[in-house]
């Protein structure tokens, strides 16, 4: 017989071996499984099958290699621009998509000076004028219109000639926007008059300062505001919608958002024979105000609008992390207990915000080292910026007179972020995130549920 063959192995009698034989022919009878996804043939969708699951794009993005010396937000433009403050240089650094620096065109944005003093950016956005605002903490916010910057320009209009019913006038630009009496005299072409200074060009292509709410305008419309000894923290701006000709400014320092509307100034005449409005920002009333409830303000981080004229804006304060304000109304679009993304315990240190093409919301949580997405009602979705993996692993027990193998599976969690704080931009399906505790910029996009291995540092 073969067990009579090998009677003993290394001194075991082989009869002793018979009963754990049998124990583990019963072991494999007795596996208990969970059961896994097939590739085809049934309808079990994946642990990991989510639409809203994000795979980060290489290679990440150093500051070293774009040259930033800090990071203090992001914007992208319409016409597919990045721009990034850079408070430690006082500079705003203009990249393409691809990461590539802009050309000299942008040379206006770095090392930036006003009053003799180093200008440190702190936050910077844009409206559809190519108008780019910029601000760094304190009172003022500064402006660069980006579109006149490039273009040839003629001069500046100072007279034109108008009619109505047989009366002519020659008048300034200005005075036939502002004087009521004008408004139906029609534009008789040939009789501009142009100062085509070069100082005075060479001053609209260059940043300038766009709202100071000390100013003789601001001081009359809200002296109480414009009060020096009042002291203005602006922390976060937010373009309103071309129709609005508005932009809007969180006071961190008085927890208010100032809504400053777009006057114009001087009328330019560019080569081509086109003209455009020049701007200065001035006061038209606060939009929120402090308070805990919904729609008011509580230490300011994070603001951005989207294309209907919403208004979000992320905070620290009590009691709810973001907002978001309706266009048009400005109350507040989401209540407490309905919209999950106005639950108390949601946010723990909501720094920023962005929106992308179809009202989804994102919202950098940086004490969780995350972003936070969300649908345009509020529904949580997913996260950005973390790392999940299902792994399977095998459990052996002894229970009763047998082996039992079941299959565990765990989620391992790995955060990709690092103190990462007040930046944070979207473009279509594209998150951009500073990860400011690394030096570098991580960018995610939408993926089918498939498995990625993410590139070293």
């Amino acid at each position: 017989m073969l067990l009579n063959k090998y009677k003993s192995i290394s001194g075991f009698d082989m009869k002793l071996l018979i009963p754990l034989f049998i124990t583990v022919l019963f072991t494999v009878g007795c596996i208990d499984t969970m059961p896994l996804p097939t590739q085809s043939g049934d309808t079990y969708t994946g642990i990991q099958n989510d639409k809203d699951k994000y795979v980060e794009i290489s290679p990440r993005w150093t500051w070293a290699e774009l040259n930033l010396a800090s990071l203090t937000d992001i914007y992208f433009s319409n016409d597919g621009r990045i721009y990034m403050a850079d408070s430690a240089a006082a500079s705003i650094s203009v990249f393409r998509l691809s990461g590539q620096p802009e050309n000299e065109a942008y040379a206006p944005l770095q090392n930036l000076s006003f009053e003799n003093k180093a200008y440190k950016p702190l936050a910077v956005t844009g409206d559809s004028r190519y108008l780019v605002y910029f601000t760094d903490g304190n009172d003022k916010v500064y402006a660069w219109y980006q579109f006149l910057a490039m273009a040839d320009v003629q001069g500046i209009i100072t007279s034109r000639r108008y009619q109505k019913d047989g009366e002519t006038v020659d008048i300034s630009p200005w005075e036939k926007y502002s004087n009521p009496h004008y408004a139906d005299f029609s534009l008789v072409p040939g009789f501009d008059l142009i100062d085509n200074n070069p100082a005075l060009i060479d001053s609209l292509k260059s940043p300038f300062c766009f709202y100071d709410p000390a100013d003789q305008y601001n001081r009359v419309l809200n002296p109480g505001y414009a009060s020096p000894a009042l002291k203005k923290s602006y922390t976060a701006l937010a373009a309103g919608t071309a129709r609005e000709q508005a932009l809007y400014v969180a006071d961190a320092a008085n927890n208010r958002i100032v809504r400053v509307f777009l006057l114009p100034t001087v009328l330019v005449k560019l080569e081509n024979g086109q003209t455009l409005w020049h701007y200065r920002g001035i006061y038209n009333g606060f939009i929120a105000n402090p308070g805990t409830g919904a729609g008011t303000v509580s230490q300011p981080t994070g603001m951005v609008s989207d294309y209907s004229g919403n208004l979000y804006y992320t905070q620290l304060g009590d009691y709810f992390g973001f907002h978001k304000l309706q266009s048009g109304s400005l109350e507040s679009a989401f209540t407490l207990g309905v919209n999950e993304i106005m639950d108390l315990d949601q946010f723990q240190a909501a720094m920023d915000i962005a929106v992308d093409a179809d009202a989804n919301i994102y919202v950098l949580d940086s004490a969780l080292n995350a972003v936070k997405k969300f649908s345009p009602i509020g529904e949580f979705l997913s996260l950005i910026g973390v790392n999940e993996t299902w792994l399977k692993v095998p459990d052996t027990t002894w229970f009763g007179n047998s082996f039992t193998v079941k299959d565990t599976l765990i989620l391992d969690v790995k955060r990709d972020l690092l103190k990462s704080a007040a930046v944070l931009g979207a473009h279509k399906d594209l998150i951009y995130i500073g990860d400011t505790g690394n030096n570098r910029i991580l960018r995610f996009t939408l993926a089918d549920d498939i498995n990625i291995d993410l590139p070293d540092d």
